[in-house]
């Protein structure tokens, strides 16, 4: 999976990177926030996505989404990424 910002996993840190990426799900756009968490227990997973899908505007589709806002979180760094559903990967499919 490609990551395009690599940042520290404290929620300041994390918002400032999705400010910066927020600019790739244009307006009308439908999008779908996924989120990994291995080695972190600072933040709760529902507060960090409450969090950063405050910081976008365009309406969210978790079935079919233009856009996936993918976040990675390993211990103290977090990777970041915009992606199109077919940029995804999966075995169940």
């Amino acid at each position: 999976m490609p990551v395009e910002v690599w940042t520290y996993s404290d929620l300041d840190s994390m918002k400032t990177a999705v400010k910066q990426l927020r600019i790739r799900i244009r307006e009308g756009e439908r999008w779908r926030m996924t989120m990994e968490k291995r080695r972190y227990t600072k933040y709760h997973k529902d507060e960090i996505v409450r969090e950063l899908a405050e910081l976008i505007n365009e309406k969210v589709d978790l079935k079919n989404p233009d856009k996936i806002l993918r976040i990675d979180i390993i211990g103290k760094y977090t990777g970041i990424s915009v992606l199109e559903p077919k940029d995804m990967f999966s075995t169940s499919q």
